[in-house]
């Protein structure tokens, strides 16, 4: 149960760094090495 609550906080968190992303592209250039770093992970 409480993993599935920590799944769901992670895929949250991501849709919410993506949804930031979409309001600024510019930022998107600057950040996405982060992102991809983490996403190896």
């Amino acid at each position: 149960m409480i993993r599935h609550v920590i799944l769901l906080d992670q895929m949250l968190g991501l849709l919410g760094i993506q949804a930031i992303f979409l309001i600024t592209p510019s930022a998107n250039h600057t950040a996405r090495p982060a992102i991809e770093s983490t996403e190896r992970f």
